[in-house]
């Protein structure tokens, strides 16, 4: 739709001189408005005055559109949700394969699972009191007993009667041989015992790490001349500031590999496998759920985005 400016008045000698100074200001598309003789000036000269307007164009509409309300990412809400790290979230994400977060876990955790089917193994599983430590072992020694592997059990808890009959009994039940170790010399002579067994399992007392005489006594035991890998053992359901403290507790030990246990009891794995991620560990297995031996597994990538990304608690 046009439009007109606002009308400018041009005088002139002649109706002629006055056009070519509308023309000259306004442009060959000037509009004429209205043409008349008027008087001007203190002389009273009669002179031709012409009212024009230059027309213009009123500015094409151009439509505005609102910006779409960006739809949620239902991954990302899900590891949120979880109490995934927000670092760890945006490489999950760059690094995920068709909404699949395995290939990612993989290259955050790149060692995943245990060998020690596969190789003579000494292991100790280490940790606080109460995160599952005999009843890992049981699990564990009972699935390498259906492998028909050649097992032994040590334990160095003596400073309680019913840890020692705990996994006394568990022996028993799975017709395997049981040990007692309280001193270095003592447990070097169990392995030498069990120097023929394909796996020997060493149960220990569970520990604070604010109880560093306790952790010294137990090391000092553990070191005693017979390469034993040493497993930390921490329970699913820690936050990070737990974890850190674990971690850096038990790290005059020579932490080989950490076991996640009680897997089935949270309803947030988020700070965990964060932690894991910040440790750099090999993450050997997961304990989920209390039944021997069933419920320990290896430790996968599958298992894990299970676990961060559950969208209920």
């Amino acid at each position: 739709m046009t439009q007109l400016a606002e009308p400018r008045a041009f005088h002139a000698r002649t109706s002629q001189e006055a056009l070519r100074l509308v023309k000259k200001a306004l442009g060959e598309d000037a509009v004429i408005i209205k043409s008349r003789s008027v008087l001007l000036g203190p002389s009273k000269a009669r002179r031709i005055e012409i009212l024009a307007s230059a027309p213009h164009a009123e500015p094409a509409y151009v439509p505005t559109f609102k910006a779409a309300p960006q739809r949620p990412d239902p991954l990302r809400e899900a590891l949120t949700f979880n109490e995934v790290a927000p670092e760890h979230i945006d490489h999950l994400l760059a690094g995920a394969e068709n909404g699949k977060l395995g290939p990612a876990i993989e290259s955050m955790l790149p060692h995943l699972g245990s060998s020690i089917w596969s190789k003579k193994t000494r292991m100790t599983f280490v940790g606080p009191t109460g995160v599952g430590k005999t009843t890992s072992i049981a699990k564990l020694a009972a699935q390498a007993k259906s492998r028909g592997l050649r097992v032994g059990l040590v334990t160095i808890d003596t400073y309680r009667v019913a840890a020692v009959e705990q996994l006394s009994k568990y022996a028993e039940l799975l017709g395997l041989p049981f040990l007692t170790a309280g001193s270095a010399s003592e447990l070097r002579d169990a392995m030498e015992r069990f120097q023929n067994a394909d796996i020997v399992f060493v149960d220990t007392a569970g520990a604070g790490t604010w109880d560093r005489a306790r952790l010294e006594e137990l090391n000092a035991i553990l070191d005693c001349g017979v390469a034993i890998e040493k497993t930390l053992v921490v329970p699913a359901s820690g936050n990070k500031r737990d974890y850190r403290n674990l971690l850096e507790g038990f790290s005059p030990f020579g932490i080989s590999a950490i076991c996640v246990t009680k897997v089935d009891e949270t309803c947030c794995f988020g700070p965990c496998f964060s932690s894991l991620v910040e440790a750099q560990l090999p993450v050997s297995f997961f304990g989920i759920g209390p039944n021997v031996p069933s419920d320990m597994e290896q430790a996968t990538a599958t298992r894990i985005q299970r676990l961060i990304s559950r969208k209920t608690h």
